[in-house]
């Protein structure tokens, strides 16, 4: 249960890279690395993602290139040790598109919208444990949370438990959950997915403070 936690100090570091470089970013994922050490850890993380990802697996084309409006600071860049060159588009909606980028400290995910960028260490991604929650981002529709999860191959179908019980499903592409829920009552509690034989069920959800303070209160 404590991988749920480090999800959200890694979605906070993301949102902090590009402005004050906050003591906790440094803390979570250390300080910068050179070229070549960043380009071998991200060679490290696709190797250990490969495996139970085909995101990671399948060749780059040239839609995988990061748009220039959505290349993160250098300073963000060396303290997640993230190797832009190797981005893959892992989703290309109508309006928006998704990019995944490895690190040797971190993968991320950068948003056209800026709904869903967020970032969490290679193991938990690894483990299937890769989920966030935006809580009313200003480019989605009013009061609108967003849930968004990196989970592996074989599950195509994820489903997020609300505090009251309720089972919202969340269709899984291209190793890419992403989910927009309705700000309310309830919010998100818990993560399912199989894959075969294994069950995963993890603790989704955050401070309820968080959200009202995102979304504001019901009117």
């Amino acid at each position: 249960m404590a991988a749920a936690t480090t999800l959200v100090v890694a979605a906070a570091v993301l949102l902090g890279c590009g402005s004050d470089g906050s003591a906790s970013g440094r803390a979570a994922f250390g300080a910068g690395q050179t070229g070549v050490e960043i380009e071998d850890g991200a060679q490290r993380t696709v190797a250990l993602l490969q495996k139970d990802f085909v995101l990671f697996r399948r060749a780059a084309t040239p839609r995988d290139r990061l748009p220039p409006r959505l290349v993160p600071p250098p300073e963000a860049v060396l303290r997640l040790a993230l190797d832009l060159e190797a981005a893959k588009l892992t989703y290309g909606g109508a309006i928006s598109r998704i990019y995944a980028v490895p690190g040797g400290r971190a993968v991320c995910l950068f948003d056209t919208l800026g709904a869903s960028s967020t970032c969490w260490p290679p193991a938990t991604v690894a483990r299937g444990m890769a989920v966030s929650t935006s809580f009313c981002p200003p480019n989605l529709p009013a009061r609108t949370m967003q849930m968004v999860g990196l989970l592996p191959d074989g599950v195509r179908m994820a489903w997020v438990i609300m505090e009251d019980g309720r089972r919202q499903p969340a269709p899984v592409e291209q190793n890419l959950m992403l989910l927009d829920l309705p700000f309310g009552r309830s919010l998100p509690s818990r993560l399912i997915w199989r894959r075969g034989a294994e069950i995963h069920n993890q603790i989704a959800g955050v401070s309820p403070r968080v959200a009202k303070l995102s979304c504001g209160s019901e009117q």
